[in-house]
């Protein structure tokens, strides 16, 4: 996550600003959709990346937005755990 360090080091001064987006490369595509726990580990090693490589506070205040294939009828499982945010890239 080097270059995630960058970009956060670079905006730290308006860390407010910082919005995460991802989605996992081999459901790019694809229409594969990441469990709710691997969204989860995702959103937690990323926070713990912040929280070292800049600040805790940070890391709790990033939104962290994963978008790969939420669709009506995966949505229940995703948002069964506490997620900065999700969104749909599908329409």
């Amino acid at each position: 996550m080097p270059s995630l360090g960058r970009e956060v080091n670079s905006n730290l001064l308006n860390h407010s600003r910082i919005v995460i987006a991802y989605e996992p490369v081999w459901a790019i595509g694809t229409g594969k959709v990441a469990t709710a726990a691997q969204a989860q580990e995702v959103h937690a090693d990323t926070r713990k990346y912040i929280s070292s490589a800049v600040s805790p506070a940070v890391a709790e205040n990033t939104r962290i937005i994963y978008g790969g294939s939420v669709t009506a009828s995966n949505c229940k499982e995703l948002s069964a755990f506490t997620f900065s945010a999700m969104y749909s890239s599908r329409s």
